[in-house]
């Protein structure tokens, strides 16, 4: 009888502990994966929790990143353009 007693309080002081440890380990995995974005305020680049974004915050985003909402924006990408156009004569361009 003792002996069935002194596990069943041993399971359950495990349980607490393991309980205890889970809790710290998911607050820590939240910390984590709090969403950030990188915003122009007032002509500032800052880095921003994303539940601190108001109106008018321009939020500039890179090749991977997750806007998470949706928002209205402008699109601004660069490209390279060859300087050698085809002359009438030749179709193919320059040779």
């Amino acid at each position: 009888m003792c002996a069935i007693l002194a596990i069943v309080l041993m399971n359950g002081i495990i349980g607490i502990l393991q309980e205890e440890k889970a809790g710290r380990a998911m607050a820590a995995l939240q910390k984590l994966s709090a969403p950030f974005a990188k915003v122009i305020r007032d002509g500032v680049l800052q880095s921003l929790p994303a539940r601190d974004l108001v109106p008018g915050d321009r939020i500039e985003l890179e090749a991977g990143d997750n806007p998470g909402a949706p928002g209205r924006g402008s699109l601004k990408c660069s490209a390279s353009v060859s300087k050698r156009l085809p002359s009438p004569g030749n179709r193919y361009g320059p040779t």
